[in-house]
């Protein structure tokens, strides 16, 4: 599928391939997203729900449009969903920063990545 104004535009495939730093391991299960949400037309949910997550991390491109589409997703499917600030970003820093402001009056803690990393090193202490 195609947005209707971007027909006859060539897409190379090596643009969307996960990059080899991030390449999935054997046990990871790989979902491939075909609309703006992570959650439309995908397992996802249903994956998350059977693995008993409660919450989700986001970040990813672009702020307005996919991360915004997916954490709202994520909170109508009852998760708690947390927005990391610096790994999200849009085509205007405006546009950014104003749905960040937004979804984290709506749907979403917005954090900084140390914050994230903090608390899931804490966790890690407390399963040990």
């Amino acid at each position: 599928m195609r947005a209707t104004r971007r027909q006859g535009v060539r897409i190379d495939p090596a643009m969307y391939a996960i990059r080899p730093e991030f390449a999935p391991h054997p046990e990871d299960v790989v979902i491939t997203k075909v609309r703006a949400s992570a959650f439309y037309g995908t397992p996802l949910a249903a994956h998350l729900t059977q693995l008993g997550a409660k919450s989700v991390i986001v970040c990813g491109e672009s702020t307005s449009g996919c991360v915004r589409a997916s954490a709202v997703d994520a909170y109508s499917h009852g998760f708690h969903v947390t927005l990391v600030e610096e790994c999200c970003f849009d085509r205007s820093p405006l546009s950014h920063k104003v749905n960040l402001f937004d979804m984290h009056h709506k749907y979403a803690d917005v954090l900084h990545v140390d914050e994230i990393i903090a608390h899931l090193e804490g966790m890690k202490a407390e399963v040990r």
